[in-house]
């Protein structure tokens, strides 16, 4: 569980610094709405991660 609390903190903070560095490079504002989308993506991702390993 404490595990899986890191992933989610850790990958929070990842999708934020993608929002961040895809904004700078297009020079688009993203939505919070996409951010959380994006983070929602990385949330699946995780949590299917750890039910196969």
């Amino acid at each position: 569980m404490k595990r899986f609390l890191k992933v989610l903190t850790s990958n929070e903070s990842k999708t934020e610094k993608i929002g961040e560095e895809f904004e700078q490079k297009y020079k688009i504002i993203i939505s919070q709405d996409t951010k959380m989308l994006l983070f929602n993506f990385y949330l699946q991702m995780a949590i299917l991660r750890i039910e196969y390993q």
